[in-house]
């Protein structure tokens, strides 16, 4: 198959996968209302996007054959690293978790700017919490910070050192 080929065929998998999932919101209870928003949302600009993929093909002029991992180390490191970020969720917690991940994989890809890095990180993390957690009422794994609270901060942290020890 040709780069053409796969893009159409990626184009239209990606539409008919936006249909047949959207089908499948609209049977979403009532309480998970705001939930189903997002997925629509989702469901949208993966619809918008692969249609814009199907007409770039019709009128793209290369037709090579398709280079599936471009660089496999790259491929590889962030594969490994995904996996091992998903099985740290339920000890670490999500926004451990994921500012590690975030910032060793940049570090992995090539992306020397630590500031940049740690702002984006943390902005990232800000919107995460911003919409799942407060907009959504999507419940994240916090880990050992599972009974964290701001107004007793050395009895949280001592809590989450104790549940560690146990680890």
């Amino acid at each position: 198959m040709n780069n053409k080929t796969v893009s159409i065929l990626s184009g239209a998998a990606g539409i008919l996968l936006a249909g047949a999932i959207y089908t499948q919101v609209e049977k979403f209870p009532e309480y998970a209302i705001h939930a189903s928003q997002y997925v629509k949302f989702l469901l949208l600009v993966l619809a918008i996007l692969s249609g814009v993929l199907l007409v770039m093909s019709f009128f793209g002029r290369e037709a090579g054959k398709p280079t599936w991992v471009k660089a496999p180390g790259h491929f590889f490191a962030t594969a490994v690293l995904t996996i091992l970020m998903v099985m740290s969720l339920k000890y670490v917690g999500f926004y451990v978790a994921s500012a590690v991940y975030m910032l060793v994989l940049a570090l992995l890809l090539g992306l020397r700017r630590p500031l940049l890095l740690i702002v984006c990180t943390v902005l990232l993390l800000a919107i995460v919490y911003g919409v799942f957690v407060r907009f959504l009422s999507v419940p994240v794994p916090l880990g050992v910070f599972e009974e964290f609270t701001f107004s007793d901060i050395a009895g949280s942290l001592a809590k989450a050192k104790a549940a560690w020890a146990l680890l």
